[in-house]
Formats: structure tokens, C-alpha cells, sequence
């Protein structure tokens, strides 16, 4: 069986999908917002083409920078981790 991407020049794009349980270790002392940190400044791939979809819950506050959040459908609003319920 031939590799489907194997007559393009462009690799295939990946996704990496987390579930990030926050609970007190997050609100107390960050420790979910560094392992987020640590995972976005990776070097998965040579052409950049991977998305991360992080999920949260868990934890009464979140420390991650809001820089690194964007929503499609309103990509001037300020977003923020909710307390209140999970999110993608």
C-alpha cells in the first residue's frame, strides 16, 4: 500500500489533543500552566504544522498566559481559563 502523502511536497499536518486535570497543584502553584508551557515550546515538527487542543478542568485557577489562547469565531475577545467549567 502506497503512503497517501507520498507524491505531495507538504506533510501531513498533526493534532495533539490534551485533557489537563488542573486541581490544586495547578491553582496553588502553576504546575499544569508549566507543563503546558514545556509542551507548546517544542519542536514537534520541522514544518510547524501541528496543532495543540488543550481541555481543561479541575482547578479553581488557571496561571497560563492568554497570549497563547485563541477562539476563531471571536479572535479579538480577551480569553481567559474558566473555574466554572470545562473547556476547549
Amino acid at each position: 500500500m502506497q503512503n497517501a502523502n507520498a507524491n505531495t511536497n507538504e506533510a501531513p499536518t498533526r493534532t495533539i489533543m490534551l485533557y489537563i486535570y488542573g486541581a490544586d497543584l495547578e491553582s496553588y502553584d502553576a504546575l499544569a500552566t508549566n507543563n503546558l508551557e514545556q509542551i507548546l515550546s517544542a519542536n514537534f515538527s520541522s514544518n510547524g504544522k501541528v496543532k495543540v487542543i488543550v481541555m481543561t478542568g479541575g482547578s479553581y485557577d488557571w496561571w497560563f498566559d492568554s497570549s497563547y489562547l485563541f477562539d476563531p469565531v471571536n479572535p479579538d475577545d480577551e480569553i481567559i481559563i474558566s473555574n466554572q467549567y470545562n473547556q476547549i
